[in-house]
């Protein structure tokens, strides 16, 4: 928050017509003195406020833009309040503040940062609703994002916006405009190979979805030739972006494994060659059991292909890196539920990770088809065994 004065002296100067020269000799001061002040490089001092708003009939606090100030205040306040709202344990509803966000929309339809925090209210909302309330509420926040990149300069704000603005386009099959917005991102801003992935991704599924091609024997009945039409922006965007493409070129082992342009083994030894690019890219983040998710990923698709004991050999390897995991290392866990009147429930706590890894590997139903093979049981124990005792 700033105090206006330097531009609002100004303004009310050009408003009367007055050089600095002749506003001085109305003030009783120097022109140096209205240079400066306009120039924000010194300010009057305090017994002279009242002097010029008496001379240009405004009140001492337009003069200082106290308006605009508090103005300021409030909205910073309501993102505060936002903030803390968001960060509860238990949440039952959005509601607040789409309600706050809504009002301050409403009085400040010029302002791009309430009107931006009112499209994520909107956003915020979607919890519990119906895909048409959904839908309903997604089409309302890209309304007030098309307006916010038609009149904002910001380039921040712009850039912001365009991430959002493409990513629920893309939710509502509108690929045309997201397009648009993909191609006029630079080349050098890595947002772009985000936006080209998930572009890309969207297309694939509207494509699967539209011809069912939603399950692993539908997917292999797809046009060879469609299929690498589909994934050729995955492979594009891991040869552009190098060793920022883990994401693409995961993208593109999925799916081609999916539509059978490659063989399980194939897919194995080349989603081994994930392990360099994170390698380089994690830097001092990289531990041994952050780089072997990859195993996870490998032992599923063999479990899809049905070979169990090359499924178990990639879980085992897993799990030895899940063993470097300290028990001491904790994280906060995220679980959300919606009540039977639509009420979104949120609950978070801390727990090891060690355990949120043990609970993860229990529930996941990818696994199911080999949970009950001595050899899964014996690895998972074996992640559990170390286990600190609880104190009494």
């Amino acid at each position: 928050m700033t105090i206006q004065l330097p531009e609002n002296l100004k303004k009310l100067r050009r408003v009367r017509e007055l050089t600095q020269e002749e506003l001085a000799e109305r003030l009783g001061v120097s022109p140096q003195s209205i240079s400066k002040w306009e120039r924000g490089d010194n300010s009057p001092d305090i017994y002279m406020l009242p002097l010029i708003a008496n001379f240009f009939e405004v009140s001492v606090d337009e003069l200082l833009g106290m308006e605009i100030i508090r103005d300021e205040k409030r909205v910073e306040d309501a993102k505060k309040w936002t903030r803390e709202y968001h960060s509860q344990a238990h949440i039952d509803t959005y509601e607040p503040v789409l309600e706050l966000w809504e009002e301050l929309a409403r009085e400040r339809p010029h302002n791009w940062d309430v009107q931006y925090e009112y499209a994520g209210a909107l956003l915020g909302t979607q919890g519990g609703k119906s895909p048409e309330e959904q839908e309903k509420l997604r089409r309302a926040a890209i309304a007030v994002f098309r307006r916010i990149l038609e009149n904002s300069a910001d380039p921040e704000l712009r850039a912001n916006v365009s991430g959002n603005l493409i990513f629920y386009l893309q939710t509502l099959y509108e690929f045309d405009e997201a397009r648009e917005l993909i191609d006029k991102t630079p080349r050098i801003d890595q947002s772009r190979l985000r936006y080209e992935v998930d572009h890309a991704l969207a297309v694939l599924r509207k494509y699967n979805a539209d011809n069912d091609y939603t399950t692993p024997e539908r997917c292999k009945q797809i046009d060879p030739d469609k299929a690498r039409e589909l994934i050729a922006p995955f492979k594009s965007a891991t040869a552009q972006y190098m060793l920022l493409a883990t994401v693409p070129f995961s993208q593109y082992l999925h799916w081609a494994k999916a539509y059978g342009l490659i063989s399980v083994d194939e897919y194995a030894e080349l989603a081994k060659l994930r392990v360099p690019f994170q390698q380089i890219t994690m830097l001092d983040d990289i531990t041994p059991q952050s780089l072997t998710h990859i195993n996870s990923y490998i032992a599923i698709a063999y479990i899809e292909a049905g070979d169990i004991d090359k499924a178990l050999d990639y879980f085992e390897a897993e799990i030895e890196a899940d063993l470097t995991v300290d028990w001491s290392l904790t994280s906060e866990t995220v679980r959300q539920t919606v009540g039977k009147d639509g009420s979104l429930h949120v609950e978070r706590f801390n727990e090891p990770l060690r355990a949120q890894l043990i609970r993860g590997w229990e529930e996941s139903k990818a696994f199911d088809p080999i949970k009950n093979e001595p050899r899964f049981k014996t690895a998972l124990e074996k992640l559990s065994a170390d286990k600190p005792e609880e104190n009494e």
